[in-house]
């Protein structure tokens, strides 16, 4: 969860945790970053997914799998070293970084300085991310976050359903009300509690734990 945590604080950062992301919203530039640790040139990942099948860049045919192939992605660099680089403040392994113990904000700013090395680091920024997706993370069974995941995919993957910000609350949703919806029928009563949009849900949904 620890090394969890501080992987979401640096994508939130990266990407808004978007795997459609291209640097600078620059669509189909290949030597820009891409995805959700904005992987630098944009092929790095693309070659990697396109070997194995995984739709990516502007193929959205199947965004579970288009998801998953980043994820598969990252635990693939975990087995094989790869991408990770060990610094003298940060001198271990990316699979001793999965196991790690240690605060979510160490491990943000470890796998920004291992993996990202971003230009701009935004250290600050990427801890507190981390530090929220490790207290949201903590939110009672596993079962309401699996719920909530599984009926925003099945809305994503259906396409009688749309992004629409008039007719937000079905069948379209808009990014925020996806998110309120999906927790409110996972059993967390975060619609039901006032939050409606980007500007008031954050103070709901911490709230509600």
């Amino acid at each position: 969860r620890n090394a969890i945590a501080g992987m979401l604080g640096n994508m939130q950062r990266e990407s808004n945790i978007n795997p459609g992301l291209w640097e600078s919203l620059d669509y189909g530039n290949t030597s820009g970053g891409f995805g959700l640790t904005q992987w630098t040139p944009a092929t790095k990942y693309l070659n990697w997914a396109n070997e194995r099948g995984y739709p990516c860049g502007n193929d959205y045919s199947d965004k579970t799998a288009y998801m998953n192939g980043q994820l598969q992605r990252i635990l693939w660099e975990v087995e094989n070293n790869e991408q990770w680089i060990a610094t003298s403040a940060f001198n271990f392994s990316f699979s001793s970084f999965t196991k790690s113990t240690q605060s979510p904000e160490y491990l943000a700013e470890a796998f920004l300085k291992n993996y990202e090395r971003a230009g701009v680091e935004a250290l600050e920024e990427r801890k507190q991310a981390a530090r929220h997706y490790y207290d949201s993370l903590t939110y009672g069974s596993t079962k309401a976050i699996k719920r909530a995941v599984e009926w925003a995919i099945s809305i994503a993957n259906d396409d009688s359903h749309g992004y629409d910000q008039n007719s937000r609350w079905g069948p379209d949703y808009d990014c925020s009300s996806l998110v309120i919806q999906a927790w409110e029928n996972a059993g967390v009563p975060v619609k039901s509690g006032g939050a409606t949009y980007t500007g008031n849900m954050y103070d709901v949904f911490k709230s509600n734990g």
